[in-house]
């Protein structure tokens, strides 16, 4: 079991078109992987569509913009070009792990503010 990092565009996420570090490991090896989500298929009726995806994200990135907008110095903007780059994914080390556990305890000196 591990716990991949994604760093991405959320179309692309939603539309689960993104390879796991080990799932790449594993293809460039020619061997078998698998992974397994909360829900192994997706809903009968869930879009799948990257354009109406993308579409959503961007209106709901423009709504979250005008209810922040107070608060903002700029604008929220981010590349939801999903099909045009590599993604990076990747497995945070045991030193990562170790400061997950410390904040999540609520060590004095650990924990985020």
């Amino acid at each position: 079991m591990a716990l991949d990092i994604y760093v991405g565009s959320l179309t692309r996420y939603y539309a689960q078109d993104w390879e796991t570090a080990g799932a790449r490991a594993a293809r460039e090896m020619g061997a078998s992987y698998e992974v397994v989500r909360a829900q192994s298929q997706p809903a009968e009726d869930a879009v799948t569509d990257p354009a109406v995806i993308q579409e959503a994200v961007v209106g709901w990135r423009a709504s979250l913009e005008a209810g922040l907008r107070q608060h903002l110095t700029e604008g929220l903007s981010w590349d939801e070009e999903h099909r045009h780059r590599t993604l990076p994914t990747g497995r945070p080390g045991g030193l990562c792990w170790g400061s997950v556990a410390r904040c999540s305890c609520g060590v004095p000196g650990l924990t985020p503010t």
